[in-house]
């Protein structure tokens, strides 16, 4: 089953991973099946922060 996040979910996720200091070990603990998509989730904010 695929998944859908929503914005406010991709901040508080690339939040917490700079908190913790690992992508990895914050997509452990909230199920996210791979730690690339938190990676993604914050270029994503990056991006939108910028225009």
């Amino acid at each position: 089953m695929h998944r859908k996040f929503d914005d406010l979910f991709k901040v508080i996720e690339v939040d917490l991973s700079v908190v913790k200091g690992s992508v990895g070990e914050v997509a452990k603990e909230l199920d996210i099946d791979r730690s690339d998509k938190l990676v993604r989730f914050k270029q994503e904010i990056s991006a939108e922060q910028m225009v």
